[in-house]
């Protein structure tokens, strides 16, 4: 009989939860935890280009903190009133509004596998304590990733 793995990955779509929960706590600290709009308390990392867009899905430059108020409930938020969300952010995030403008659509020419999320998730690990990178990913995890470099 063959050797068992030592560790075996998680899947695809656990692996896609770290990296987004990295991402967001992460630009959620670039903020310093503070709405952009409101400058209340911020608790959501909202993606300025949808996320739906791998090629910018994991950037911090497409992420802004925002309270949930602002995010999800306000009628001016970017959820409930995309129009006015663009003209505030031209107002007040003139940066990340003409980011936005110049590229709403952009193309992924990758795949978004395994492979792809170890790559996010490893390109985290530097905005983390070594403790809470292992809290967030996994101790397992981490020392695998840890072992690849």
């Amino acid at each position: 009989m063959g050797k068992k793995p030592k560790y075996k990955l998680p899947t695809q779509k656990r692996l896609g939860f770290f990296a987004d929960r990295l991402w967001g706590r992460t630009v959620l600290s670039d903020w310093n935890h503070t709405c952009a709009v409101c400058g209340k308390g911020a608790t959501d990392a909202h993606h300025i280009v949808p996320r739906q867009h791998y090629a910018t899905r994991f950037d911090l430059l497409n992420g802004i903190g925002l309270c949930s108020r602002c995010h999800i409930w306000s009628p001016e938020s970017p959820h409930q009133n995309a129009v006015l969300w663009l003209e505030w952010l031209a107002e007040f995030q003139p940066e990340l509004h003409h980011r936005y403008i110049d590229n709403p659509r952009p193309v992924f020419g990758g795949t978004v596998n395994v492979g792809f999320y170890c790559e996010v998730i490893e390109s985290f690990r530097e905005y983390f304590e070594p403790g809470e990178f292992a809290d967030l990913v996994g101790i397992k995890f981490s020392a695998w990733l840890e072992e690849q470099k």
